[in-house]
């Protein structure tokens, strides 16, 4: 449990304001001759102090929160996927989140609902969720500390617009796990108490999780999101509607700076894309994080009149510039075979960032025998065509 004292201690907050710019192992070691101050509420607070700025950049200007342990914190969301999430239904009114953690999702939730309900069966993080509410001006939300599947057997007679649920992803020993199966708590056993309660479950999942797997062995599922931050996938969210039988609508998201960029399709428009192949022209696209999860490959061709370099580059061409691509655009400066005598007579490349799609060799492979050294300007994107020739294509980012 938090000792609510530390909070308003001088010698620990000023502690606390003098060292949280300090790295956390030499934190440790000046703790360790302070055996009246608890170290390990210090520690938590120092961390999340140097990385509240990057991950929760909406609480920054909000002085006297308090964190959680590290492992907790590491694992929460951050602003952009918060607040993602929260938009993703068009309107609610109530909602209850069923595995709280340190309450950033409720957060998000509560902002858009006058009744928010958060459940959490860790009794410390149950306090300071309480506690930060206040100060966060979502005082209405209403904390429970309860394990799920028992808080949903008690509470299975109350009507919620929405049910929000992110079952833990780590194993014994920190372990990630990865399938729905080895999450907890198990969704598929919940689900008859969740749709008795509402009608609208949203799921976080792993970046990891197989998507056609996911697709096989849910049903109801309405909307699928994949979230990236900065070209990074995040997180899997599956929005179910209880009796929704149409096919589903797949939506890749990249968040970078404040802007969202997403790209929507269905599994059978993404099926049926009419894919066009082609050797390279004057422009290269490179599909974000989330596509490349989604695999909507057939919709992005269709959709963008695009042709691809083969089958499993992943990698698309055009004559004309394509601005709203989603993803990496290149302007192709060249192709070369792949031979280092080639490429440096044609381009004088003596260092690039090299990639590989479908190549056959890793990108240490590749610049050990062209001989470069990585960085500069300069990309090089070695992959093979339709015709399973393997090439060299040069290129340089488009602003």
């Amino acid at each position: 449990m938090i000792e609510l004292e530390y909070i308003n201690n001088q010698e620990i907050q000023a502690f606390i304001q003098e060292h949280k710019g300090l790295p956390l192992p030499e934190l440790v070691l000046k703790l360790h001759n302070k055996k009246h101050l608890p170290s390990e509420f210090i520690v938590n607070q120092v961390n999340a102090l140097q990385k509240i700025k990057g991950k929760l950049p909406d609480w920054q200007a909000m002085h006297g929160l308090v964190f959680p342990s590290k492992v907790s914190f590491e694992q929460c969301s951050s602003s952009e996927t918060g607040s993602y999430k929260s938009m993703i239904i068009d309107k609610f009114d109530s909602a209850v989140d069923l595995t709280g953690g340190f309450g950033v999702d409720t957060y998000y939730f509560a902002l858009r609902c006058s009744r928010m309900l958060y459940v959490e069966r860790n009794p410390a993080l149950c306090e300071i969720v309480r506690y930060n509410s206040r100060l966060l001006n979502v005082a209405h939300i209403e904390v429970f500390n309860k394990d799920c599947e028992a808080w949903l057997r008690e509470y299975f007679e109350m009507k919620l617009d929405l049910v929000y649920i992110d079952p833990a992803r780590r194993g014994e020993n920190n372990q990630k796990l990865y399938k729905m199966e080895d999450c907890e708590p198990d969704v598929l056993k919940l689900l008859p108490f969740i749709f008795s309660i509402s009608s609208r479950l949203l799921i976080k999942f792993s970046p990891m999780i197989d998507l056609s797997l996911l697709l096989d062995t849910l049903k109801f599922i309405k909307e699928v999101h994949v979230v990236s931050v900065k070209n990074e996938c995040k997180e899997v969210l599956v929005y179910l509607e209880n009796g929704y039988t149409e096919p589903a609508k797949i939506v890749a998201v990249d968040m970078k700076n404040g802007l969202v960029n997403s790209f929507a399709f269905n599994l059978i428009s993404n099926s049926k894309g009419h894919m066009v192949y082609a050797d390279p022209m004057n422009y290269l696209y490179e599909p974000n994080a989330s596509l490349m999860k989604t695999q909507a490959f057939g919709a992005l061709s269709e959709h963008f009149k695009i042709a691809k370099l083969g089958p499993n580059s992943h990698l698309y061409t055009s004559h004309e510039l394509i601005a709203s691509f989603p993803g990496r655009i290149f302007r192709i400066v060249g192709v070369s075979e792949y031979s280092e005598k080639l490429l440096k007579s044609n381009f004088s490349i003596e260092k690039a960032n090299v990639t590989v799609r479908n190549f056959g060799e890793t990108v240490e492979q590749v610049k050990k025998k062209l001989k470069i050294k990585d960085g500069g300007s300069v990309y090089i994107y070695a992959t093979s065509t339709v015709l399973k020739k393997r090439l060299l294509v040069v290129c340089e980012p488009v602003l």
